[in-house]
């Protein structure tokens, strides 16, 4: 693992890569004037499409309708697409380094971890970096309930929206300031994580934005009322 002030260094000089290459005047020419496509874009800039869709998205530049199908679906990768690991060597099985060490080297070194992992996230650049990452990288089975609920009442929602750094919205409709949570019943429950979904609560409430949460059983069981609880609350906006 690299030193803090390497990876805040690397984590501060990319944004300032993006800051100068993707500015509100450039990505208007290039988006709105020209028509160009989020993804050529991208190419053009040798950015990822993710950083050129969320910088036009927090300037407030009028996006594409099809431009949603990405934020609400995720990628579609071509045919013929190589994953960024096909042919890489992994560590596995022998050539693990943490497969040689003892049960009290393996605490020491996930103390050490967690501890240059909260210094990491209480810096407001490297959190705010971190929180455009997309987690988990697979919906879970009641957030898919929720999707397609929504979608087929012909709501349109972005997936994993980061939220004024504290959060990522399971599903959120920007424009009226609601986010939607599906909350996983064990995972959730745990004392630290109801802690955490309360402080979340607080700060987006605070900051006008409304927040719906769902249990795993209560999208499981009837998924079209937990629906129906959210296109009423869009209806009151």
């Amino acid at each position: 693992m690299r030193p803090l002030r390497v990876r805040l260094k690397i984590a501060e000089s990319h944004r300032k890569r993006l800051d100068a290459i993707l500015t509100k005047q450039s990505l208007w020419n290039a988006y709105v004037d020209q028509e160009k496509s989020i993804q050529e874009i991208a190419d053009e800039l040798d950015v990822d499409y993710h950083s050129v869709w969320w910088r036009i998205h927090d300037y407030g530049i009028p996006t594409r309708p099809h431009h949603w199908r990405i934020v609400c679906e995720g990628p579609r990768f071509s045919k013929g697409h190589v994953p960024w690991n096909k042919g890489k060597r992994h560590l596995a099985g022998e050539r693990n380094p943490m497969k040689h060490l003892s049960a009290e080297q393996r605490m020491k070194f996930r103390q050490v971890r967690s501890r240059v992992e909260r210094r990491l996230w209480a810096d407001p650049a490297y959190r705010a970096l971190m929180m455009k990452r997309v987690f988990p990288s697979k919906d879970t089975s009641i957030e898919r309930k929720m999707q397609a609920q929504l979608s087929r009442r012909g709501l349109r929602f972005a997936k994993h929206l980061a939220i004024l750094n504290c959060c990522q919205a399971d599903i959120a409709f920007p424009e009226e300031k609601l986010v939607v949570f599906c909350d996983g019943d064990y995972w959730h429950n745990r004392p630290d994580m109801r802690s955490r979904d309360v402080t979340q609560d607080m700060i987006l409430r605070a900051n006008g934005w409304r927040v719906l949460r769902f249990w795993e059983h209560e999208i499981n069981a009837n998924p079209a009322a937990c629906a129906e609880r959210v296109v009423n609350e869009l209806a009151t906006s």
